[in-house]
């Protein structure tokens, strides 16, 4: 028990803002297989949330886990990316996940955490481009959807972000406006993670809406996407220590039509997973949306194992059968004038 705590001491350090507690990185040469083992779920609904489904995925390829974002892109394809830098691509098949690649996007002879930690992912599904939030530089990358790098920039509005505590969460809405939310809380609205909504592409040097979002009882924002309905899905974690060293997941929903200049973005819906759920530190959330007047969409969770022998990379499958509908007309909002311009890095 003593050696239990002691470990996951060491995950709650590596978890904490400010602080950085991996292993050293291994470059990928060898080819690339993982394994998914179906891990038993009790049935359980809640504020319109019912688990489906869950696996344990592993494989032994050194540089797989880690994962901090998931993007689901169509069909059966989803897209993961990890804080060592690493795109992992696969289908969920009838009987589970399937097939994969696993892809470095940052430099190949990076060891720095500064350039390959990617905590975010957002996706514009009309183009196939993608963008990914890095902690520590506090950069973000725009990519084409073969995974070329297009723009790389470091929004000023982030750069007082501390290491570790940068973009966790990130997310384009359906109208092409952006959000991004820090891992570390600010000095506004009572001490909430730091947003910024940005009117477009956040690379693109455009001034940002800057906000608070509260988080719920201790939990941090983790990933979130959105829904047909307009609303946000966000995945919530909080990590607990004593007593019963344990990770507590939380979904909220909140509507960014309410997101207002250095106020509290409050969520509408908190709802807490049970322990009786196959739960570790889940970072990655993503949302099948296709058909528009589909009352029901599916909701994909992803955990990151840090590289732990004593943590797992879980996939867990829910429905929710309230994101159908339409979004209401957005309302318009000054951006902060404090800052606002970035340092472009890479334009090709």
């Amino acid at each position: 028990m003593k050696r239990r705590l002691f470990l996951l001491a060491i995950v709650a350090l590596g978890l904490a803002p400010g602080t950085w507690l991996r292993s050293a990185q291994v470059s990928h040469t060898q080819a690339f297989t993982f394994t998914a083992t179906p891990m038993a779920v009790e049935e359980w609904s809640s504020g319109g949330f019912a688990v489906k489904r869950a696996w344990r995925l592993n494989s032994s390829h050194p540089e797989f886990g880690g994962f901090s974002a998931l993007l689901y892109l169509g069909g059966d394809q989803f897209l993961a990316g990890s804080d060592r830098g690493h795109l992992f691509r696969f289908a969920l098949e009838a009987d589970g996940p399937a097939g994969g690649t696993l892809n470095r996007i940052g430099p190949q002879s990076a060891r720095s955490k500064t350039v390959v930690d990617l905590e975010s992912l957002m996706l514009n599904p009309d183009t196939g481009q993608f963008w990914g939030g890095f902690e520590r530089s506090n950069t973000i990358v725009r990519y084409s959807g073969d995974e070329r790098e297009q723009v790389r920039a470091r929004p000023e509005q982030m750069q007082g972000w501390s290491d570790n505590s940068g973009p966790e969460a990130m997310i384009m809405l359906a109208d092409g406006r952006a959000i991004v939310i820090a891992e570390q809380r600010s000095g506004l609205a009572d001490g909430g993670h730091e947003g910024l909504l940005y009117p477009g592409d956040p690379t693109q040097g455009q001034k940002a809406v800057r906000f608070a979002y509260p988080g719920e009882d201790g939990h941090r924002p983790t990933d979130m996407a959105a829904a047909p309905n307009g609303k946000v899905v966000l995945v919530l974690r909080r990590f607990e220590l004593w007593d019963d060293p344990s990770f507590t997941i939380a979904l909220a929903v909140a509507d960014p039509a309410k997101i207002r200049a250095k106020k509290a973005w409050q969520s509408e819906t908190v709802i807490a997973l049970p322990s009786s759920l196959p739960l570790d530190n889940f970072e990655g959330l993503a949302l099948d949306g296709s058909g528009e007047n589909s009352a029901s969409c599916r909701v994909w969770l992803l955990s990151d194992d840090n590289f732990s022998a004593f943590q797992d990379t879980i996939l867990l499958e829910l429905e929710w059968d309230q994101c159908g509908g339409f979004a209401e007309t957005p309302q318009t909002e000054e951006p902060d004038t404090e800052k606002g311009a970035q340092t472009a890095l890479h334009a090709p």
